[in-house]
């Protein structure tokens, strides 16, 4: 198949409608990859860069965040299918649209009681749509499905 003939992702759909419908701009957008990309460092490795900004911004270091997460999987999670399943922010990023590493919806968006696993086909049929609600009832926005759309440990 010629790059002209594939049809773009389903990630790469959502985003693009969750940033049409909302006040995401290009340099936030840029700024979360950059965030994104540092937290699944440190997932995959277990070890926080204390030189990094977001890591120090952190109330938490990446062992902490990883022992999180894998309380919160659902039946047949794991990090071995990583990319079938996303960290999901409870409260969306377009509703807490981050200025710089660290500002209070940084701080909001970031925190432990604000990330739990998520199926990824639930994360994107749903988007940031408010009203959406996981198979337990608990509504669940945003995604957070690592560089790349999953990578695998």
């Amino acid at each position: 198949m010629t790059a002209p003939d594939m049809a773009p992702s389903p990630w790469i759909e959502a985003r693009a409608r969750v940033d049409a419908a909302t006040s995401i701009t290009p340099e936030t957008r840029r700024l979360h990859r950059r965030i994104v990309s540092v937290v699944w460092l440190g997932l995959r490795s277990g070890r926080s860069s204390r030189g990094s900004a977001v890591w120090r911004a952190l109330p938490y270091s990446a062992t902490t965040l990883r022992q999180h997460i894998e309380g919160l999987w659902l039946a047949g999670m794991s990090w071995d299918n990583y990319g079938d399943w996303h960290i999901d922010h409870v409260t969306p990023q377009a509703m807490l649209p981050i200025g710089y590493v660290g500002d209070a919806n940084f701080q909001r968006l970031w925190a432990l009681s604000n990330l739990r696993p998520l199926w990824a086909a639930e994360n994107l049929a749903k988007g940031a749509n408010p009203s959406a609600s996981s198979a337990g009832g608990a509504p669940r926005w945003g995604c957070f499905s690592g560089p790349g759309g999953g990578l695998r440990s």
